[in-house]
């Protein structure tokens, strides 16, 4: 690999005491050791505070900051986190999510092979520990996104995004309620419009995605009616919405049976 660039790694958290501590360390255990990890908290009330502080006192490269009241969402955390990271590149994983140990210096080297500035991969859907997986096994499949092909479904792992922080630039994570829980999706097509590229994902796991009762993005039918909020927000036509309406509902049928 090129001189490892640095990545800032950015975690919105609210109360994931539960899980958070083994999503930190899934960071610091990194094979690749070139990061900043950045913790925007959004004014938890159980015991995570004390847990990030505990990291962050043995651990220089971990930050936490704080939001000025509760967002309600991981939108402005995330946009927070984007004002104050310096790497070269852009990672984004959730509070309850997990990195396998080789994450970043398989899709670090993927990206800089395929000269890409923003790539995604799969992920290892899990519900119990033992279902946990740490190793990457890469291989040589991607799947190449436009604008307009990712308006069909968002199929971007937020957990497996990095990107270069020269896309960011005057763009941020929309705050707006109607957006909760699907705001990456939003943000996604910005970068994609706006900087006329393309999205790479890599057809390979990098992390594990937890299952819980908590997921905020999980109903399906209210996802549906904020998938059609993004695309009147980025101009579709009625009949370009009733396409896409049907797209995605196709695609999420074809995705359940695949998951069966």
């Amino acid at each position: 690999m090129q001189s490892a660039p640095l990545v800032s790694i950015i975690i919105p958290n609210f109360n994931s005491q539960k899980y958070l501590r083994e999503t930190i360390l899934s960071v610091i255990g990194q094979t690749y050791k070139n990061w900043e990890l950045i913790i925007v908290d959004d004014h938890s009330t159980d015991n995570s505070i004390k847990m990030i502080e505990e990291f962050t006192k043995s651990d220089p490269r971990v930050t936490m900051l704080k939001t000025i009241k509760n967002s309600g969402g991981p939108a402005t955390p995330r946009n927070i986190g984007l004002e104050h990271a310096s790497g070269d590149y852009i990672a984004f994983l959730d509070s309850d999510d997990t990195w396998f140990q080789d994450k970043l210096s398989v899709q670090i080297e993927y990206m800089l092979r395929e000269n890409s500035k923003f790539s995604a991969t799969m992920r290892n859907t899990f519900h119990y520990q033992d279902e946990q997986k740490n190793q990457v096994e890469p291989n040589l499949k991607l799947k190449v996104f436009s604008y307009k092909r990712l308006l069909n479904k968002n199929l971007v792992n937020t957990s497996s995004v990095i990107l270069h922080r020269d896309l960011t630039q005057n763009l941020k994570f929309d705050t707006a309620n109607k957006f909760i829980a699907i705001e990456d999706y939003d943000y996604w097509l910005k970068l994609l419009e706006q900087n006329e590229i393309q999205l790479l994902i890599f057809q390979f796991e990098t992390l594990n995605y937890r299952i819980t009762g908590e997921n905020i993005s999980g109903a399906k039918f209210a996802m549906s009616k904020k998938f059609l909020y993004v695309l009147k927000k980025h101009g579709e036509d009625y009949i370009s919405l009733i396409y896409h309406f049907f797209t995605y509902g196709f695609l999420s049928i074809i995705y359940l049976i695949k998951k069966r």
